[in-house]
């Protein structure tokens, strides 16, 4: 049963382009670069009838490292609620940017 859901829930990750956390949908996002960037994108999520709440926060570099961090959309969706991969990238693309890169470097 344990393995059952280990192998749902990883495949529900890899398959959702964020993490997943109960209602909390973590979006990393290429191509944000502004505050006027961000409200875009803000407001594309807050028409969505599934979206309860929408933040968005910018990556900026890592004072260790120098590497920047990812631009992250976070969705906080309605009880009961669900918004597809596959329309949270349809949103993103219609406001002019894409999905970034999920995998750890």
């Amino acid at each position: 049963m344990v393995k059952k859901l280990t192998i749902g829930m990883i495949i529900l990750c890899t398959a959702l382009p964020g993490i997943v956390e109960g209602k909390i949908l973590k979006i990393p996002v290429n191509g944000m670069v502004c505050a006027f960037c961000g409200q875009s994108v803000k407001n594309k999520f807050q028409a969505e009838e599934a979206v309860k709440t929408v933040s968005v926060e910018f990556g900026d570099k890592d004072k260790t490292s120098g590497e920047k961090k990812k631009n992250i959309v976070t969705l906080e969706l309605k009880d009961g609620k669900d918004l597809p991969p596959d329309r949270i990238k349809e949103i993103l693309e219609s406001a002019g940017y894409s999905v970034g890169n999920t995998e750890p470097k």
